[in-house]
């Protein structure tokens, strides 16, 4: 996991982390904070090679420019939504081919996109 420094984005994490046995390693990083969604994605292709998932807790606007930007394809409906905005305490699932190091935009699906409304109505 990357976290942004934030309070609000630390305690977000650690109330995630509640769900995972073991927990995975956070790295906590002061330059997410102002972070445009470019800084982000340098951010992701820094990331191990050996890892399989990455889990980003920032803050928007830069994370939903982030997610919009990466998410080239996938369900129109939730490509859609993502577009539209992505509200605070929501989760957006996208596969990426290849290396953290070749992460691009536009090349990633959209497998997934919780938002608190979609637990609302589940």
């Amino acid at each position: 996991m990357l976290c942004s420094t934030a309070r609000r984005a630390r305690e977000t994490v650690e109330l995630a982390l509640q769900g995972w046995s073991p927990p995975p390693p956070v790295v906590l990083l002061d330059e997410l904070y102002l972070a445009s969604a470019q800084d982000i994605l340098e951010q992701v292709r820094g990331v191990d090679q050996r890892l399989r998932c990455v889990l980003v807790c920032g803050h928007n606007p830069a994370l939903h420019d982030m997610a919009t930007l990466l998410a080239g394809r996938g369900d129109p409906h939730e490509l859609a939504e993502l577009a539209e905005r992505l509200p605070t305490g929501s989760l957006v699932s996208i596969e990426l081919a290849g290396g953290w190091g070749e992460v691009a935009f536009a090349a990633g699906r959209l497998v997934g996109l919780l938002t608190p409304r979609g637990l609302q109505a589940g």
